[in-house]
């Protein structure tokens, strides 16, 4: 089952989100520390965050907030391996309800955003393999959609190509 030490070392990689405090002109998401949003942090705190808070985050402290408003909302201990990071990372990138949608709608199921029974029955009951597979090409899909891909999206689609690369890797360890 899922192995969050291994998903979130990946997501803190320096060529993912493993960066201090940052501001990449035309990001829609703002300021980032480590691959947290002033919005994602508010909700950690639950108070609105502030740049001074998000120079407080280091690997740490990113790895509480992934592991509480991430990993456990897409019930990372629950999947496979290597579909634990293919949701977990997605998700960093896109929002945790993306990524529940993204995977619900490969897997034929209600697509509610919540990774719950049905869900997790119907992800497992897939060949870990093909899922990968799918939620690959769902994910490159919606990257190539949004409308700054021509200014981010060679990031992404590498970032991806990365995830697809250790997430079938982890299938095999399993």
């Amino acid at each position: 089952m899922g192995d969050f030490t291994r998903c979130v070392t990946f997501t803190l990689l320096p060529e993912n989100d493993g960066q201090s405090l940052h501001v990449t002109p035309n990001d829609a998401g703002g300021a980032t520390a480590y691959g947290l949003t002033l919005p994602t942090l508010s909700v950690y705190l639950n108070r609105a965050a502030t740049l001074d808070d998000l120079r407080q985050v280091d690997p740490a402290l990113a790895a509480l907030v992934y592991r509480r408003l991430f990993w456990d909302t897409l019930s990372g201990d629950q999947l496979p391996a290597g579909i634990d990071l293919m949701l977990f990372d997605h998700g960093v990138v896109a929002g945790w309800g993306e990524a529940a949608r993204e995977v619900q709608g490969v897997v034929g199921v209600t697509v509610d955003g919540i990774i719950g029974p049905q869900t997790l029955t119907a992800i497992r009951a897939r060949p870990v393999l093909g899922l990968i597979h799918r939620l690959v090409i769902t994910q490159r899909i919606r990257y190539m959609s949004r409308p700054t891909f021509t200014e981010f999206g060679t990031g992404w689609l590498r970032r991806l190509d990365r995830r697809a690369a250790l997430a079938m890797g982890m299938t095999d360890a399993a």
